[in-house]
């Protein structure tokens, strides 16, 4: 699961996680978390 993850945070990295499709969800946090 997290290789399926990071790869797709990967191709959402060129997005600026705060514009992304998900950002007041809870995997925003993760998201944040991973990309800092």
């Amino acid at each position: 699961n997290k290789l399926k993850f990071m790869s797709f945070l990967r191709k959402r990295c060129n997005v600026n996680p705060a514009r992304g499709p998900f950002h007041f969800r809870a995997p925003s946090k993760i998201l944040w978390k991973t990309v800092r």
